[in-house]
């Protein structure tokens, strides 16, 4: 949902800031093959949607947080690893996840990537 990128200039941020928005395209078991990384049209529909939802919601962010610098990116695996991974890697002072699902099945499977993020962050969260 991208109620949550609707309400970030009410969060308190810093007039100028970096921020990646980032989107995880869910990779269940076993890990892809080489080949499947580089040539598998079905990986490549996965990260390509991942992309493009990043890219959208960072259109969002920006016109939210005008003089901040935005970049978007996507990539495959599990959500909450790769979330504190890169969080970790870019240094995050603020982690800012939506939960979104539209049975409840699904906001459980999705509440548990957020309280995963909300218990493993090295940083602030915001769900």
């Amino acid at each position: 949902s991208l109620d949550i990128l609707e309400r970030l200039p009410m969060l308190g941020l810093p007039d100028r800031g970096e921020a990646l928005v980032l989107c995880v395209a869910e990779r269940w078991l076993p890990p892809p093959s080489i080949y499947e990384v580089v040539a598998s049209p079905i990986s490549r529909r996965g990260i390509d949607a991942a992309r493009s939802l990043a890219e959208s919601a960072a259109a969002v962010v920006r016109a939210r947080l005008s003089n901040w610098k935005v970049l978007a990116d996507a990539d495959t695996g599990s959500p909450a690893k790769v979330i504190l991974q890169r969080a970790r890697e870019w240094d995050t002072r603020l982690i800012v996840a939506g939960s979104l699902g539209h049975n409840a099945l699904a906001r459980v499977l999705i509440g548990s990537v957020s309280h995963k993020i909300a218990y493993e962050a090295h940083c602030s969260v915001h769900i």
